[in-house]
């Protein structure tokens, strides 16, 4: 039975703190009752279902719990400001401040223990995982597909037989070898210019050179040279360069193929220090003559050609190929054609293969250790090596030192404006027990096993939200004080008159942006859900421990580490060194509250048309640059960036990959996969990145009726003749298998295998269908010498039974990564086979279209994803933030107000950042779904003291606001802002672009918060009652027979003069 059947009420005999200990427990108590009986008869459900059903499940039973106890409409959240602010809560936080701490202190012990014990610690060995859209069409098509390729879920590529050397021909083992061993032998060519060197030139470490002047040429014997000996200095006499590079036969290193040492061999020298400007100048007129043979395409790779006309200089060792191909950037073809060598970069191709099991990683460390890379010459300007996901973990916690400093930065401005060192601790504390009690409940209640890398920055989130509190308490507790004096017996008044005004405002603020955090959950990228959800668990968290660790904390601190006003004035003197530094800080705080008790706002108010005009401009300006031009630009690459541009790991795939020709896949174009009989399905656990899922099959596939044969034959026949279909694709691209099928029927009989030979009559039965087919991949099997998962064509269970079937063609559509012509395929294409489907057979009707062959589609579903679920998640948060201020302000025009500057600071946030550059990508899409929730804080702090002032005209409101609560915001954005800019000089760009983002968003939204809405408020805000939603109807009658028990005589006297004013603020 639920406790809130016993504690209905808190009685007198009750300790006060089990006033709040109902609610808790009731609300666990429904979710465990809620948990059996759900996954009961939810097990059905998959994975990821029953993770967001418990989700809404805890949130559900809290608010029911809380409902049941106060007896109250759930949309009265200002019964929560009365049970926070109760006299017995209060008077046991007076009395025993240290049992409240001892018992947070508990909770976070056992949540530590257990978040530890229970869960695996996070690695971000694959900084990349979750970056991927799940739950999509795309996504599910995606997945079925790669879990039939690699025969998951017992579906196989080739029949069973009693042939064990045919079953091994299929087995995934095999298939590997042979792609590895092809892999290795892709560029034959290679052999005559590196001897025994023999290995894909793109697989291997390059380094990218550049003249350190722009107006020297790389192509000149100077600096041919140079970068020869800068690579033998720093790299190859290197002792550990000897263990990791490739070697000859004969035992020695292989060489770096370099400009220099292409030149150097076709004069017949061995060093690439010996080239002059004789054999630079032999050079051009080789490459002068070929280039032109190059552009047609007629050399190639293996130190041949595919023209006829080609001279043999031209094609020999392979030479022009390789600089045209692999050395220099691709205009530089153009340009030798002009008869220009205005070269600034060429590669040097390491001899090591990419990759941190090779070596590249001690490369990368040479590198590293080196003082200097630039000679009077040439630099190093970039490296690729492939570890930079693996040297990001390292990369993520040494720049956690930036996090550090701003950490240590916030707590000297929080102990300038707090006054107590002591306080300042506790408030640090209490945003570390926060992230602590947040990865509790992340992994152990909402049982999210996959804990990606940007959960990290809620830390620095929690820093701003959490010193934005400790201001505006400690400022609304330092004004309690002054009006109702700072004695012994006047402490639970006080307490209780700022937990009154700060409860409320913190509660607004923190559940805005906890709301804003987890309407990210909408979005299909499992990151960025997983990072909404932590990060809003942890600003509900921070939003507890400020209830009830921050006031016993500044209990503690008024009780035992300052002087008592009733003391004599010479015991304070005692304090030394202490007393002088209080009285150089009473000194700084006199001068700061007369700026902003006067100062700012006469500037806000006799300024405020000059404010409202043009804030309002900026905003809508904002608007346009976000929707019209130059709009907020999806990601144009695949490749995701990790550390800084200017790193040098970075700048090659940012700046120089794409200038080379080995790097380009425009020769390449979108091969076209058509399923059918497995169902385009991501049933996986779309919170979980490593959850696949499983093959659901498609028990309606019938391809073995004479109707679907017919119709199947048709079909690829209307394909070839599609204007998406490649005219110039040969066999091995292409595979239909009904054509190749009929062939082989058609065929003289040879050997034992009739009835499946010599068949002229088209359809065949299905009996002689389901006779023939595993005869037919049996043979095809053993002369291809490869069953393989890649291999299309119909699929099979263990019974020999066809479950499945694909059908690949070749488009006319070139790879790309723009959004643009990837989404045009895709409308095409899908479009084209959904068409045809709709008149196929019951038995076929059901198959789909998705292309495989790289990161083009999936990275067109991440886009697909970004571009619609960021601007969903922002305009959620912003009707979050409304529905929250509306219900707790309970003034129409307020709130009207309040989101109109919080909208128009948003938006000039985000256009920003789009000036600023910044592409759509996965950071910068979490990064913004925070906009709203850090944008509404000081807004809302002030909306807040608006409306709790007793005055009844605008004017006094405005004042009273900007008085008492400017100085608390302003703070507030320093802070955060300050955090922010301490990580600016990290290498990891996610951390970049938090500091550049906070910095933004406290400056602009400080702006807007101050100047927008106060103008507005102070202009044509509402006086009195006016747009005031009453309460009364819902309000539970305050229990006052039994707060007059429990009042001493003077105590009493105090609260009747607060009921006064209450009731006068209601009339």
């Amino acid at each position: 039975m639920c406790l809130t059947e016993y504690f209905s009420d808190c009685q007198p005999f009750i300790p006060s703190p089990c006033c709040l200990v109902p609610v808790v427990c009731c609300a666990y108590c429904r979710y465990a009752e809620s948990f059996i009986i759900s996954h009961y008869f939810l097990s059905f459900l998959p994975s990821y279902l029953v993770s967001s059903f418990d989700l809404l499940l805890l949130l559900c039973t809290l608010l029911v719990s809380y409902t049941t106890f106060f007896h109250a409409s759930p949309l009265d959240l200002t019964l929560l400001n009365d049970a926070l602010n109760t006299f017995r809560y209060s008077q046991f936080i007076v009395e025993y401040p240290s049992v409240v701490l001892l018992l947070v202190c508990l909770v976070v012990v056992i949540s530590t223990g257990l978040g530890i014990l229970l869960n695996e610690f996070p690695t971000f060995d694959d900084p990349t995982k979750g970056f991927e859209a799940r739950g999509t069409v795309i996504s599910g098509r995606l997945r079925a597909l790669r879990r039939m390729q690699f025969g998951a879920d017992g579906v196989y590529s080739c029949p069973s037989t009693s042939d064990q050397s045919n079953a091994d021909l299929c087995s995934p083992h095999r298939v590997t070898r042979d792609i590895q061993n092809q892999t290795l032998d892709d560029d034959v060519g290679d052999d005559v210019l590196l001897g025994d060197c023999t290995n894909d030139l793109s697989s291997r470490v390059k380094m990218v050179y550049r003249s350190t002047d722009d107006s020297l040429e790389m192509f000149t014997s100077t600096s041919m040279k140079s970068v020869c000996q800068h690579d033998k200095e720093n790299f190859r006499s290197d002792v550990g360069f000897d263990q990791i590079c490739l070697y000859r036969t004969n035992g020695s290193c292989c060489p770096s193929i370099s400009l220099g040492h292409v030149t150097a061999l076709m004069v017949g020298k061995v060093d690439c220090d010996d080239v002059d400007d004789s054999d630079v100048l032999g050079m051009k007129e080789l490459l002068e003559e070929c280039v032109g043979y190059y552009s047609r395409g007629c050399l190639g790779g293996d130190g041949g050609s595919t023209c006829s006309d080609v001279p043999a200089n031209c094609s020999a060792d392979a030479r022009v190929y390789t600089i045209f191909h692999y050395l220099t950037p691709t205009n530089f073809a153009l340009q030798v054609a002009k008869g220009a060598f205005d070269l600034q970069t060429v590669i040097v191709l390491q001899p090591l293969m990419k990759g941190p099991f090779y070596g590249a990683q001690t490369l990368y460390e040479i590198y590293a250790d080196k003082p200097r890379l630039t000679d009077d010459a040439v630099q190093v300007a970039a490296i690729d090596g492939g570890i930079k996901l693996n040297l990001f973990a390292t990369y993520l916690f040494a720049d956690t030192i930036y996090i550090g400093i701003g950490f240590l930065v916030v707590v000297a401005i929080i102990w300038m404006y707090v006054g107590s060192l002591f306080v300042t601790i506790m408030t640090m504390v209490s945003i570390i027990f926060s992230f602590v009690i947040a990865y509790f409940i992340y992994h152990t209640v909402f049982r999210l096993v996959f804990f990606p890398f940007i959960n990290i920055i809620t830390s620095v989130l929690l820093v701003g939200v959490g010193a934005d509190d400790c201001f505006v308490y400690v400022d609304i507790w330092k004004l309690s004080k002054k009006e109702h004096g700072g004695g012994r017996e006047n402490r639970v008044l006080v307490l209780r008159e700022t937990l009154k005004h700060a409860a409320t405002t913190m509660f607004v603020t923190s559940f805005t942006t906890a709301s804003a955090l987890f309407a990210g959950c909408i979005s299909s990228i499992t990151a960025v859900r997983c990072f909404s959800v932590f990060a809003g668990s942890s600003i509900l968290v921070n939003f507890v421990l400020t209830v009830t660790w921050i006031p016993a904390a500044v209990m503690l601190h008024e009780k035992y580490f300052i002087c008592d006003e009733e003391a004599q004035e010479g015991s304070c003197k005692r304090c030394g060194l202490w007393f002088f530094l209080g009285r150089i800080y009473d000194h700084v705080s006199r001068v700061g509250n007369k700026f902003f008790e006067e100062v700012l706002p006469i500037i806000i108010v006799k300024l405020r048309y000059l404010w409202i005009l043009l804030l309002s401009g900026l905003g809508i300006g904002g608007l346009c640059v976000v929707f019209v031009e130059p709009r907020l630009r999806l990601p144009s690459q695949a490749e995701l960036q990790l550390l800084r541009t200017s790193h040098i790991l970075e700048q090659y795939d940012q700046i120089y990959k794409d200038t080379f020709s080995f790097e380009s896949e425009s020769e390449n174009t979108m091969p076209a996969f058509i399923v059918w009989g497995i169902e385009p399905v991501d049933n996986g656990n779309h919170w979980d990145p490593d959850s696949e899922g499983t093959t659901v099959i498609d028990k309606n596939f019938d391809v073995k009726s004479p109707e679907a044969q017919t119709w199947l034959y048709d079909f690829c026949t209307d394909l070839r003749n599609a204007s998406f279909h490649d005219n110039s694709a040969t066999a091995p691209n292409e595979f239909c298998f009904i054509d190749l099928f009929k062939g082989f029927m058609e065929k003289t009989c040879i050997g034992d295998i009739s009835p499946c030979c010599g068949q002229t009559t088209f359809p065949y039965s299905s009996s002689l269908f389901n006779q023939c087919v595993p005869i037919f991949y049996g043979i095809a099997c053993q002369a291809s010498e490869s069953c393989g998962s890649y291999i299309p064509g119909l699929w099979f269970n263990s019974d020999n039974e066809v479950v499945g079937m694909v059908l690949t063609i070749k488009t006319n559509v070139q790879f790309s990564l723009r959004y643009d012509p990837i989404g045009q395929f895709w409308s095409d294409v899908n479009g084209f086979i959904e068409d045809r489907m709709a008149k196929a057979p019951s038995g076929l009707r059901r198959g789909w279209f998705i292309s495989e062959s790289g990161l083009q589609l999936w990275f067109f579903d991440l886009q697909q994803s970004l571009a619609t679920g960021t601007p969903i998640a922002v305009g959620m948060s912003l009707v979050f933030a409304a529905c929250v201020l509306l219900i707790t302000i309970r003034n129409i025009l307020v709130t009207i107000y309040a989101i109109y500057a919080i909208a128009c600071a948003v938006f000039v946030v985000i256009a920003t950042v789009v000036l600023l550059g910044w592409e759509l990508n996965i950071f910068e899409s979490t990064v913004l779904s925070l906009a709203v929730g850090l944008s509404v804080d000081f807004t809302v702090h002030l909306g807040v003291a608006y409306r709790q002032a007793t005055e009844p005209d605008r004017t006094s409101r405005a004042m009273h606001a900007l008085q008492t609560i400017g100085s608390a915001v302003t703070l507030a954005a320093l802070t955060t802002l300050v955090a922010g800019a301490s990580m600016l000089p990290a290498t990891v760009l996610s951390y970049v672009q938090l500091g550049t983002f906070l910095i933004i968003i406290m400056i602009i939204s400080w702006v807007y918060g101050l100047f927008l809405f106060m103008s507005l408020c102070r202009t044509i805000g509402p006086q009195g009652m006016f747009a005031q939603i009453s309460t009364s109807c819902c309000r539970r009658e305050p229990n006052l027979a039994e707060n007059n028990l429990e009042m001493k005589p003077d105590e009493h006297v105090h609260e009747q003069h607060v009921n006064t004013r209450d009731e006068r603020m209601q009339r």
